[in-house]
């Protein structure tokens, strides 16, 4: 198939000469010890952070290079003692979109937040059941009333276990009466991208998504893998649930708290090492590194995509979906589809288009 004269791989190629999308996690300290943690994170555990002039250099290395939209996570980024001066630095310096992930339980309210986009607080039930699963008493409370105050630019991220997937209900009937850029329930995944959910309750999960969207319509974000920059699509974009993908070298790459880069922050190992932001030349890092690599032949090689995959009139436009919402094969050595492929225009069974 041909673009404007240009093959999909080689637009492909020239879509990733450069990320636009930085994940950085500043900070590996955290005051919660939630059960599904795959970063292990623990108020119990203390880790040394970069100082400011560190981050800011990264920030720097990472602008020149074409990233414009960055993603502060932790641990928990306002534990970070110079977070919101790193905030200020990342907008004056080319950052022109700011997320940050929050666990909410640090109050926020001797913070100036304005040159944050959006403030992604992650919620995993109510009240004392949701204290329960991140091991922080009151947690819940705290979270609710940062939110109120920060409404214009708040949004909530559940993760989903099998503690809480019969209580999703109740975490949306509770959040729907905000005004919230957006929903987004996940699932739990570790270090490796395997996901943490089990056919029977990923059938729950599926119910709850056609709710879901009837409660708060376009408000639904289906993470991880976002919007493809290289689909040339318009009802692509307009769909409520858009087809899964992968962001991982293609646009996107991951920082951790020891300057370590990764494709993906469910990817941190070392199959998946790329190099060290600090150590290593950025332009190299993103061209050659082990994980990049990996990621973009899975998505490219059509051997490397599952057989349902390989008859789907949509394998060029998602590749085989996100890798953290596809299990594994040990027996074949290779990645299943993804399993949101049945979910509205997700769908990506043979003949549909």
């Amino acid at each position: 198939m041909k673009i404007n004269g240009f093959s999909y791989k080689e637009l492909f190629n020239l879509a990733i000469q450069k990320p636009i999308l930085a994940q950085l996690e500043i900070t590996q300290n955290c005051n919660q010890e939630c059960s599904f943690c795959f970063k292990k994170c623990s108020y119990q555990k203390k880790y040394k952070d970069f100082s400011l002039l560190t981050w800011k250099k990264i920030v720097k290395n990472l602008s020149n290079f074409g990233v414009t939209n960055i993603n502060f996570t932790g641990g928990e980024v306002f534990l970070y003692r110079d977070f919101i001066k790193l905030v200020d630095y990342s907008k004056k310096n080319g950052i022109k979109n700011i997320l940050v992930n929050t666990n909410g339980s640090v109050p926020l309210s001797g913070f100036d937040l304005s040159k944050i986009d959006s403030l992604v607080f992650s919620v995993h039930d109510i009240g004392e059941k949701h204290d329960s699963i991140v091991g922080l008493k009151g947690a819940f409370n705290n979270l609710v009333k940062n939110l109120k105050k920060n409404i214009k630019r708040s949004a909530i991220n559940v993760v989903i276990t099998d503690k809480n997937i019969d209580r999703l209900d109740d975490v949306l009937n509770y959040f729907k009466k905000f005004d919230l850029q957006f929903f987004s329930f996940n699932l739990a995944g570790d270090i490796n991208g395997e996901t943490k959910i089990s056919k029977a309750l990923f059938k729950k999960y599926l119910s709850f998504l056609k709710k879901l969207e009837k409660c708060v319509g376009d408000k639904v974000l289906l993470r991880h893998g976002m919007q493809n920059i290289v689909i040339n699509d318009k009802k692509f974009f307009e769909a409520k649930i858009p087809l899964p993908h992968c962001a991982g070298g293609k646009y996107k790459l991951l920082v951790d708290y020891q300057g370590d880069v990764y494709p993906c922050s469910f990817f941190q190992n070392d199959n998946f090492y790329c190099g060290n932001i600090l150590n290593d030349n950025l332009a190299d890092i993103w061209k050659n590194g082990k994980g990049f690599i990996f990621f973009r032949k899975q998505y490219l090689e059509i051997k490397n995509l599952p057989n349902d995959c390989k008859a789907c009139f949509k394998k060029d436009k998602c590749g085989g979906g996100c890798f953290v919402w596809r299990s594994f094969n040990k027996k074949t050595k290779k990645y299943e589809k993804d399993i949101r492929c049945d979910i509205g225009n997700a769908y990506l069974g043979t003949g549909n288009n």
